[in-house]
């Protein structure tokens, strides 16, 4: 029973499926299909135990999408083998898209990002074939069958780490990220090591005299219409089962409204000079989708990994590929150009009818 005059907050959040006008994977890796295998095991160590991978590979198949990955860091001077491909890193992992093999049309596939680890095999291949695509979320499947199928759709697009050196801290259900670096405004933390002073973790690509320095902290900076992801590379279990691509729509530097004082005497930190202006959650973004996770800085990870670090989320940027990119939403059904003049379309070959819905084979 709600009382009178009280107020109801609801929250709406996206599981990896949104709407969108364009799929930015529309590769699809021919002749590949694999299952989603963990490591539970209580006599695993620590360190591995929740971690999800790709399985149920043939030999030909795993090889398969190694070539279907291909590049994943702007460079393919670096790509290895004769697969011409990136094994994935924390500066530039894989993202691709797993679709099931048996679903319905309303079923458009979810996101996951993957890295190949040379140095463990843990798939239905250990012994044949050395290596494992690990998951770095760790994904579910929606109907709750792990022997579920999955066809793998590619991008030649690339997903790039922005910084390091900042943190994100969201709350759930939430359409704000706050980027910070939390040792900022600790003026007894030194330069260098794990402690970066000179840097208050605004990866925006607003550059200025007063902060011409963030540079040598960034990799890749976040523009407004930029698309984004939030992952923690250290801790995989941290992650969500189900993550999103989230559009930028706002970067906001806010003023400074409180002090190192009012922070870290709370917390119990000596903070040297406490008078010093705080610029923590002073730098944030907006986001088209709310966030299904939630994540505090200098959080521990999940229950089982103590002692493992923090669960640190990073923005990992996604740069689109046109090559890997299908518009669900065009004129001409995707099927023909439009002459914008005459108001009429070209059909490709196959297609007719006024807006080319209409497939022919006489036509082709």
């Amino acid at each position: 029973m709600i009382s009178v005059g009280a107020q109801v907050i609801t929250k709406v959040w996206t599981d990896g499926q949104q709407g969108e006008n364009d799929d930015y994977f529309a590769d699809h890796c021919d002749g590949v299909t694999v299952t989603i295998g963990s490591m539970q095991s209580t006599t695993l160590s620590i360190g591995v135990r929740g971690n999800h991978f790709l399985t149920g590979f043939t030999v030909a198949e795993k090889k398969l999408l190694k070539t279907c990955l291909g590049d994943s860091d702007f460079d393919t001077a670096n790509n290895q083998d004769v697969y011409n491909w990136d094994k994935g890193s924390i500066f530039y992992p894989h993202m691709i898209k797993l679709v099931r093999t048996v679903t319905t049309y309303s079923d458009g596939g979810y996101y996951a990002v993957i890295w190949f680890d040379i140095g463990n095999s843990w798939d239905n291949l250990a012994g044949v074939e050395t290596g494992t695509f690990r998951l770095l979320n760790p994904f579910s499947s929606p109907d709750g069958y792990a022997t579920d199928s999955y066809e793998v759709y590619t991008t030649k697009g690339t997903l790039a780490l922005t910084s390091n050196y900042s943190e994100a801290t969201f709350g759930f259900g939430s359409r704000t990220v706050y980027m910070t670096n939390i040792t900022y405004d600790n003026l007894a933390a030194p330069n260098g090591g794990t402690f970066f002073k000179d840097f208050d973790g605004d990866i925006s690509c607003e550059y200025g005299l007063n902060n011409a320095g963030k540079r040598k902290f960034l990799f890749h900076c976040l523009n407004k219409g930029d698309l984004f992801t939030l992952i923690n590379w250290e801790l995989p279990q941290s992650n969500p089962p189900h993550i999103n691509l989230y559009t930028a729509e706002r970067l906001i530097h806010t003023e400074l409204l409180f002090s190192v004082d009012q922070r870290f005497r709370r917390a119990g930190i000596p903070a040297g000079d406490q008078t010093k202006p705080m610029h923590f959650m002073t730098h944030s973004i907006t986001t088209d989708l709310s966030t299904n996770w939630a994540a505090s800085v200098g959080a521990p990870g999940p229950s089982g990994t103590e002692g493992l670090g923090l669960a640190n989320f990073r923005v990992y940027k996604f740069f689109p590929a046109t090559a890997s990119t299908y518009e669900y939403v065009a004129p001409c059904a995707n099927r023909g150009i439009c002459d914008n003049g005459a108001g009429t379309c070209q059909c490709f070959p196959g297609y007719t009818s006024d807006n080319c819905h209409v497939q022919a084979s006489i036509a082709i």
